[in-house]
């Protein structure tokens, strides 16, 4: 039986956005605002272990930038996310109809 986290856990294969809807919904909401950008480490493993250390570690401690969850969510998206701008995932466009 899997657990929470290793149902939730990011491996980097998939969207970022889909991994972050989770972590904010079941793991987020019981946190303390100080903790949110800290514990997403725990929830990491291949491409996106290794992207978080490389970008958000000095001589494995944290940068102040690893302190901010919402950097930390914003440059994991970016790295991670699979959908081109302007497209969902049902194919249809985000941007307004004019």
């Amino acid at each position: 039986m899997n657990t929470p986290s290793e149902l939730i856990a990011f491996k980097g294969t998939r969207d970022a956005r889909k991994f972050f809807y989770l972590y904010e919904k079941v793991v987020m909401k019981s946190l303390p605002e100080s903790e949110r950008a800290d514990q997403i480490v725990a929830y990491l493993s291949g491409a996106a272990f290794d992207f978080y250390l490389d970008r958000f570690t000095i001589d494995n401690a944290p940068t102040e930038e690893a302190k901010d969850y919402v950097i930390v969510k914003k440059v994991m998206i970016e790295k991670f996310s699979t959908l081109e701008e302007g497209v969902r995932d049902d194919g249809g466009s985000t941007y307004p109809s004019v």
